[in-house]
């Protein structure tokens, strides 16, 4: 009669010819009959890799302009981040239109049994925005909130064709955060600064404390609700040279308007909003 130690050994030596024979059978393939294995990276064209570097790093873009700086390192921090993005995307999309001018430039390949009619390639159109991604359209929205406007999903691809239809160059001249908040303006019954108030700085100034800056220049009022902004840019009048938690601006004499010194883009008014403490 087997013992107990016997028995043990013959069902361990079982199981080992089982796991054998499980090894020696085929993978399974997918719906497709490949071997169920993972795409990777490595088979997309490089087309379709830089195409996806784009998307990633818009994607990083959005998500940085969208988050809300509480810190003086964290601000000059993003800063430097926003700048290395913008000028990666340029970049990627300075090799996508060279990526797509070398296959518009391939002949069509002639096939050999008979003539055909020769078919016009149209080139691929480089776009600034391929798609509108989650965190995209999370920022969009909002810019909408800020400027009082109700949303709606048509306006995703109206701002996806709206920024293509720009050329690169301009396109490229101003952030993405800018240029969502500029179309969410524009989408207010008020669009073209009929609904918004000009008024002085001090009287700015006096109501600082109710106001939210929802553009650059532009403030609502907590309460009423009320869109107001400063005076305009006034021509000619000379620049000072100014300093705000470490970073370097030129103010107007005149209008106060504020300006980055290293690009010059309008950011405010000076003593108002982010500036007020500036003016103590």
């Amino acid at each position: 009669m087997a013992t107990i130690q016997q028995l043990q050994a013959l069902k361990q030596n079982m199981n080992k010819q089982i796991d054998k024979l499980i090894e020696s059978l085929p993978k399974p393939a997918d719906a497709a009959g490949n071997d169920s294995e993972p795409e990777t990276e490595d088979k997309l064209t490089p087309l379709q890799k830089l195409e996806k570097r784009l998307e990633a790093a818009n994607e990083k873009l959005s998500a940085l302009t969208s988050k809300k700086v509480t810190a003086k390192t964290n601000a000059e921090k993003d800063a430097e981040t926003k700048a290395k993005l913008e000028a990666s995307i340029a970049e990627i999309q300075s090799k996508i239109t060279v990526l797509q001018e070398k296959s518009a430039a391939k002949p069509a390949a002639k096939k050999a049994a008979k003539p055909v009619e020769k078919v016009e390639v149209k080139p691929k159109i480089d776009k600034n925005i391929p798609r509108i991604t989650p965190a995209m359209t999370t920022q969009l929205k909002a810019e909408f909130e800020s400027a009082s406007n109700a949303w709606d999903d048509k306006y995703k691809k109206e701002f996806v064709d709206e920024m293509n239809a720009m050329d690169a160059d301009d396109y490229a001249s101003k952030g993405l955060e800018s240029r969502m908040t500029a179309f969410a303006e524009s989408k207010s019954p008020a669009a073209g600064g009929g609904g918004i108030e000009s008024l002085t700085v001090a009287e700015l100034r006096a109501q600082n404390k109710n106001l939210t800056e929802v553009s650059a220049g532009v403030y609502q009022h907590k309460t009423t609700g009320k869109r107001v902004t400063g005076p305009p840019e006034v021509s000619e009048e000379d620049l000072d040279d100014a300093a705000f938690e470490d970073v370097d601006y030129v103010v107007g004499a005149k209008s106060k308007r504020v300006y980055l010194a290293s690009s010059e883009e309008f950011v405010g008014y000076w003593g108002v909003g982010k500036f007020y403490a500036a003016d103590l």
